[in-house]
């Protein structure tokens, strides 16, 4: 049993927490929900919960995995799928973040944070903006978690619950009915599109480490 001399304070597990739902929180996580809401209707719960198995108990299974390997992606893929294919897997997430995912976060945060508020702005400031906050907040890897922790994570938990209040208190219409007949499959496919669970392998070196 784990004594509790080697248990983390409580600041430091909310600060933790904090910094990784900040690093997962992408454009994914804003866009995909609503959409599924409106496609479920009354099925909204089903939608949820199949939204709730890749995006919590998901993306928990694969820091659990790295937890208790101890190891980081590159790691558990060399160990099960040998050095060659484990280098290629590894590579796949990588370059689907590069050419995917950040494409579609900085052009998102332009069309839905800068261009209704700011129109004239170009994108290509909106770009240099987006990315050179990211060098700032990445380039020092010992004061990472406390930048997303302290500051980016207060920001987006706001965020959500000013979003939440307002769609209870002003929904924009009733939910339709009859509801989807796939919404818990529906709920898993734009969980799985917001790549968490994929990015929950990536960040689990770093966290533990």
């Amino acid at each position: 049993m784990m004594s509790k001399k080697n248990l983390l304070p409580v600041s430091i597990l909310i600060l933790i927490s904090g910094a990784m739902f900040s690093s997962h929180f992408g454009v994914g996580d804003l866009i995909f929900p609503p959409i599924l809401g409106r496609g479920a209707g009354v099925s909204w719960f089903t939608a949820a919960l199949g939204y709730m198995i890749i995006n919590s108990i998901g993306v928990w299974l694969a820091y659990l995995a790295c937890a208790h390997q101890n190891l980081s992606l590159t790691g558990i893929a060399t160990k099960t799928l040998g050095e060659f294919f484990g280098k290629i897997y590894t590579a796949i997430p990588i370059l689907i973040t590069v050419f995917f995912i950040l494409p579609r976060v900085s052009s998102a945060t332009h069309e839905m944070a800068i261009l209704p508020l700011l129109p004239s702005v170009p994108l290509w400031l909106t770009l240099a903006v987006f990315f050179l906050i990211s060098f700032y907040v990445a380039y020092t890897r010992a004061t990472v978690i406390d930048k997303l922790g302290k500051i980016l994570a207060p920001v987006l938990m706001l965020f959500v619950v000013i979003l939440v209040i307002k769609g209870i208190a002003t929904p924009l219409s009733v939910p339709k009915s009859p509801g989807s007949l796939n919404a818990l499959s529906d709920g898993m496919l734009n969980a799985y599109n917001t790549m968490n669970a994929i990015a929950a392998l990536l960040f689990g070196g770093w966290v533990l480490h």
